[in-house]
């Protein structure tokens, strides 16, 4: 005896496509956060420590570095060493050691110091941030050069 017996599929729920804009935004969100938390910290190392103003701005920071931290373990660079000195500085609410550390992240992050540079890897070097910066100005400036060499 045979009988027939008839499997619907399952319903299909609709879903939203992704953006293109966020596969290929990643990197540019990477440097924007560090760019977002060195504004954010400059401005906290500038208010006088008496206003709330200071804390609101340090609050932020908190925030915003707890947000690029986790994030910064799935790449080389910063590493766990330049990571841990700027959560210590922030834990200390030591506002000029993080906002040099910061910077020094930010700057070999834009230039690629830190792949030719082992100084940028050091959170007491300060010169290698600056140059990394110094070398990012070069790569841009000769690069503008040989465009117009090539025109």
């Amino acid at each position: 005896m045979l009988t027939e017996t008839t499997v619907s599929p399952a319903p299909v729920e609709a879903s939203t496509p992704t953006p293109l804009v966020d596969f290929f935004s990643a990197a540019e969100a990477r440097f924007d956060r560090w760019r977002q938390l060195s504004a954010v910290v400059r401005a906290w190392q500038a208010t006088p420590a008496r206003e709330d103003a200071g804390d609101t701005l340090f609050a932020e920071a908190l925030a915003l570095f707890a947000e690029v931290a986790p994030l910064e373990a799935f790449f080389a660079y910063p590493g766990p060493r330049l990571i841990a000195a700027t959560d210590q500085a922030l834990a200390e609410r030591n506002a000029g050691v993080a906002v040099r550390l910061i910077q020094h992240i930010g700057a070999a992050l834009l230039s690629g110091a830190y792949r030719h540079d082992s100084t940028v890897w050091d959170p007491l070097q300060e010169e290698g941030a600056a140059h990394a910066t110094q070398r990012g100005h070069r790569h841009a400036e000769m690069a503008v050069a040989g465009r117009a060499i090539h025109s």
